[in-house]
């Protein structure tokens, strides 16, 4: 057949399959190749055009392979952040979190295909091209089979799930892809911005970071609630007990056990503490008194401090005490959040006046390497060995900056 013929009949087919694309939409349909896009190589947010308040999301924030995506409202957080790299044309979207990499399951011929994280195998199922559907948006399709990113059933339901379909024009088959440093600002490194503390995001993280460093063994996630220290096992200036995940001192501890005793029925506690010993022991003030108790004293209070109203009343006047800190360090140095993680563990751990000593210190930089240099600064006073930023605490205050790094910044 004439070449000239070939030709004209491909343009006409082009141009109808652009103009049903218009008809049906009311935007153009890509035709791939001559419409790529040139994507930067860079950390991305993926956002929904039919949901824009959510963003694409590794399930359940998992590291595992085979792990499923969906979209979900956004936090800034890592599982929610893709690394977007061009490799001439063809992509690869790989999760920051995790770092394994989306890709297409299932054959060509299905409807619909799982779209998961795998480890990197360089094979077109994890190849991804990426087209400019308009209004800044753009559809990402898979090198195989040319399935498109799509949210199921077009939902702007939080944890709907994404999977491989068709391309057909649905507004959750386009995407916005957003520098992850405009949601929250660059750092003069180029690297992922601090943001502004964020109560629902930040204090889950807050949490599962102390109780790491006061009784998790530093291991984040884990934290101890039947932890018990006997006078002077944590501190010479600490003249009785302290308990707890969260290592509550003295009148800290009196609190709280009084808390747990109140709340507790009758019989519950007796079942505890059928001597009443505890309760009786609050009578006292136990830092007044410098208080040991006896080794019956000492069960019980495990014992009620490892109830599940204990262990309630632990998280509830942990955070109770945490929002006082947030708020004094937003009022009075900073509101981001990576600055203010580091003020609460730090006067978690010194008290008003060490994390005032520190934070005036920084003379308004408030960057995680600068308040760790201000932390190190406190070891060239000899006047005292036992000051927060010493020596004996620089695991804790490297391993409690390292989370910041992972699961805030």
């Amino acid at each position: 057949m004439n070449q000239k013929i070939i030709h004209l009949k491909r343009t006409i087919y082009t141009a109808l399959f652009l103009l049903a694309g218009i008809l049906l939409t009311g935007r153009a349909l890509p035709v791939h190749a001559a419409a790529d896009a040139d994507i930067k190589t860079g950390y991305y947010m993926l956002v929904p055009e039919n949901a824009p308040t959510r963003v694409l999301a590794i399930v359940n924030h998992s590291k595992k392979a085979g792990a499923k995506t969906n979209i979900r409202t956004n936090a800034g957080r890592n599982y929610q952040t893709f690394l977007i790299t061009n490799e001439g044309g063809k992509y690869t979207i790989q999760n920051k979190w995790s770092g394994l990499y989306l890709s297409l399951r299932g054959t060509k011929t299905k409807s619909t295909n799982a779209i998961r994280q795998a480890a990197a195998k360089n094979t077109s199922r994890q190849k991804w091209y990426i087209s400019p559907a308009g209004d800044d948006t753009y559809i990402i399709r898979s090198c195989y089979g040319r399935k498109a990113l799509t949210v199921k059933g077009n939902k702007k339901k939080n944890k709907t799930l994404v999977y491989g379909k068709k391309y057909t024009g649905a507004s959750g088959q386009r995407w916005t892809l957003v520098p992850r440093d405009q949601y929250f600002g660059a750092t003069s490194e180029g690297s992922f911005s601090d943001r502004s503390w964020n109560d629902s995001v930040d204090y889950p993280i807050f949490t599962n970071m102390i109780g790491a460093v006061e009784s998790g063994g530093m291991v984040y996630g884990q934290r101890d609630y039947g932890c018990y220290e006997n006078p002077y096992a944590n501190s010479p200036i600490e003249h009785t007990i302290t308990v707890g995940w969260a290592q509550f001192y003295g009148s800290e501890a009196q609190t709280l056990l009084s808390s747990i005793c109140s709340s507790l029925t009758s019989a519950e506690y007796k079942a505890v503490d059928p001597k009443g010993l505890i309760k009786k022991a609050l009578k006292k003030d136990w830092e007044a008194t410098h208080w040991a108790p006896t080794a019956a004293e000492k069960s019980a209070i495990i014992k009620l401090i490892t109830t599940s109203t204990g262990k309630k009343l632990q998280d509830k006047q942990f955070q109770e005490q945490t929002a006082v800190l947030v708020r004094a360090c937003i009022s009075k140095y900073t509101s981001s959040a990576a600055a203010v993680h580091m003020y609460c563990q730090i006067r978690h751990l010194g008290g008003l006046k060490s994390v005032n000593r520190i934070f005036d210190r920084c003379a308004g930089n408030y960057s995680l390497d600068n308040i760790l240099k201000s932390l190190a600064a406190d070891q060239k006073d000899t006047s005292s060995s036992n000051q927060v930023g010493d020596v004996q605490y620089n695991n804790r205050h490297k391993t409690f900056a390292s989370f910041i790094r992972k699961y805030v910044l």
